[in-house]
């Protein structure tokens, strides 16, 4: 006995059929997937999807199956099909003179790099040691304010804090001095490369190393005059320091 509910989901289940079958004869004539599709929701084949037990996931899940299997597939070799060739590269910018040009160029521009790194690792050595220097002034100024008095342990305690900051001079000029040794390469490098860039036509590579040299030479002689002001106040009150010394020991 069919009653009204088996009834309205059998009719309900044809009409996906039929619709499934119209899209499945539109591209009968695109793939060779199409015939075959067409037979996949027969009642002989598929007894049990007309039952009428059968539920809508069953009618949703058969037609998506047979929509997909009716999509037309075409394979890369498939006649008519376009390839996408690749663009021509243009040679004409690859030709000798560009290339030492932008070799030239690359090198002035690292050389610059090299030279403002040297330069910045020069300029904070060289605050340090002048610091150094100036905090040793002030020592050796306190030194001679209480020699002779006979304080013992304080006058060996600031000793030996001088001896500490001179260590420390020591060492600060032994790394400025490599990097020091950098930076005249570094230049040499630069002036080198500024000629090579010049040669090759990168006027505005050569103007700029040029303008870089001289700047680094101004900023590296603006350095030296102040370790060479801080060693100069460090030589005077070292030499007063000696001349107090042998006055105690000569009374």
């Amino acid at each position: 006995m069919v009653t009204p509910l088996t009834f309205r989901w059998r009719t309900m289940l044809t009409c996906y059929v039929k619709k499934t079958m119209t899209v499945i004869r539109s591209f009968r004539n695109v793939a060779g997937y199409s015939e075959t599709c067409s037979h996949l929701l027969t009642q002989d084949t598929f007894p049990w999807a007309f039952s009428s037990r059968s539920k809508i996931f069953i009618v949703s899940g058969g037609c998506l199956l047979t929509t997909l299997c009716a999509v037309p597939f075409v394979s890369p070799s498939a006649p008519g099909r376009e390839l996408r060739k690749l663009e021509d590269v243009d040679s004409s910018g690859l030709s000798h003179r560009s290339l030492l040009r932008n070799a030239s160029a690359a090198v002035v521009t690292s050389a610059i790099a090299l030279v403002s790194q040297s330069l910045a690792s020069l300029n904070e050595l060289t605050s340090q040691y002048v610091k150094e220097v100036y905090n040793l002034v002030k020592l050796y100024d306190d030194h001679n304010a209480i020699a002779g008095k006979q304080l013992g342990k304080m006058e060996d305690d600031l000793w030996q804090e001088i001896i500490q900051t001179r260590v420390n001079l020591t060492e600060k000029k032994r790394q400025i001095q490599e990097v020091e040794a950098v930076l005249t390469s570094s230049l040499l490098v630069l002036q080198s490369a500024g000629e090579a860039a010049f040669n090759a036509g990168v006027e505005n590579s050569a103007i700029e190393a040029k303008i870089k040299q001289q700047q680094t030479t101004e900023y590296l002689s603006m350095i030296q005059n102040d370790m060479r002001k801080a060693e100069t106040e460090l030589t005077k009150i070292q030499a007063k320091n000696i001349l107090e010394t042998t006055d105690d020991e000569e009374t």
